[in-house]
């Protein structure tokens, strides 16, 4: 025998079930505009990450060998985050892989090699971020 707690969950199911049914059919545009912003603001995110990166990497210098060590490590962080991320790993795949040859011979690092490296980049930024906003708004 079914007792009052059972129906009354049976019920409360019933009607949650109902209302997860309306809005994937006469929501979805809304469920979809949701996922793209939570989706630009993952984006925005990392780019923002990236370019806070960029300006950290200014204040060192490459002849200096703890600033070349910290150099190094940004630039591992920064390769990390572009091939972590499946949308940015493939616009940036060429930068990416130049950046991993970089730092597996960091010898071959010298100053106008990083800041061309980081004007370089944060174009790309620029570039990802115009073309974020002009898909936004298509």
């Amino acid at each position: 025998m079914y007792n009052l707690l059972d129906i009354l969950e049976k019920i409360i199911s019933l009607f949650a079930s109902s209302i997860a049914l309306y809005i994937f059919f006469f929501q979805r545009d809304k469920i979809k505009t949701l996922f793209e912003i939570l989706l630009n603001y993952s984006l925005k995110t990392t780019l923002s990450e990236i370019t806070s990166k960029i300006d950290r990497l200014n204040d060192f210098s490459v002849n200096d060998k703890d600033g070349k060590h910290k150099i190094l490590n940004l630039l591992h962080e920064i390769e990390g985050q572009l091939s972590g991320n499946k949308f940015l790993a493939g616009e940036c795949s060429d930068f990416v892989k130049r950046l991993n040859r970089i730092n597996k011979n960091p010898d071959g690092l010298n100053e106008p090699l990083k800041r061309k490296m980081t004007s370089e980049l944060r174009e790309i930024i620029k570039n990802l971020d115009i073309k974020n906003l002009s898909n936004r708004g298509a």
